[in-house]
């Protein structure tokens, strides 16, 4: 994050289940960063390398990395290592490899928000048919600092699927295949925090990181009432706001909320 203040938007519904984990959010200031294992796009930090790598090259990529990590092994430990590195089937390997890197992002723990508060789509998707809401949350970097999973990183579309090298840097990997999404989902303007340590599950936020609550344009009258009473328990400053169709065109208004 290079932004000293950055405002960003989570979509949430009350039906069923997600009504006690939307709740949470406003009255005990707790998200939920689920794994990518349960996304909606089956392409999603999906692990796949393109190049068909030769035995030699898989065979130089695991000596350097035995180097990196146990720089006590010695010459004949490595010339050992190389020869039966080479007795492998590298198709093999390389399949090990992907699904030990699935594996490894799977276990992370990842929040996704927008840049936008008034996607007709995004309203529609994910807040329930517009009778749901949307979270207004200000992140700085003293949050990001302070709580590194509270960290967002934009999540950028492409055409085609990232290509990448088994053997490239980690943060070259994180970034192909944690924030790089199909192009079809770019109306998102996705944003993204990730927890490396601790994966998926509730993590707490520092109350100020909610400033504001929309409630949106189909909400029932009860339900309403009931965010809105949430929304004004809160102890840190929390605008309440309310989604409007604007006449005569396909847009949305974002107005306060009046009983």
């Amino acid at each position: 994050m290079s932004e000293e203040k950055l405002t960003l938007y989570r979509y949430r519904h009350l039906d069923d289940k997600h009504h006690d984990r939307t709740k949470k959010i406003i009255t005990d200031s707790v998200l939920y960063f689920a794994s990518p294992s349960d996304f909606n796009d089956p392409f999603d930090c999906r692990v796949h390398f393109s190049k068909d790598y030769s035995k030699e090259e898989l065979s130089a990529y695991f000596i350097e990395k035995a180097k990196e990590f146990e720089p006590e092994m010695k010459s004949d430990e490595l010339k050992e290592l190389a020869e039966a590195i080479l007795k492998q089937d590298r198709h093999e390997m390389v399949s090990q490899m992907k699904k030990s890197l699935q594996d490894w992002i799977n276990n992370y723990g990842i929040l996704s928000l927008s840049a936008n508060n008034n996607n007709i789509l995004m309203w529609s998707h994910y807040a329930a048919g517009h009778k749901g809401i949307c979270l207004m949350f200000e992140f700085t970097l003293q949050i990001c600092n302070q709580f590194p999973y509270l960290c967002p990183a934009p999540v950028k579309y492409k055409e085609s699927y990232p290509e990448v090298e088994i053997t490239a840097p980690a943060k070259e990997l994180s970034d192909a295949f944690l924030l790089t999404k199909a192009y079809d989902w770019c109306y998102e303007a996705e944003r993204r925090t990730i927890d490396f340590t601790k994966g998926r599950g509730e993590k707490p936020f520092p109350p100020e990181l909610l400033t504001g609550v929309i409630l949106g344009e189909r909400m029932t009258r009860e339900n309403k009432k009931e965010v809105a009473g949430w929304v004004r328990a809160r102890k840190t400053p929390t605008e309440l706001l309310e989604a409007s169709i604007k006449e005569g065109s396909f847009s949305l208004e974002i107005k306060p909320y009046k009983d």
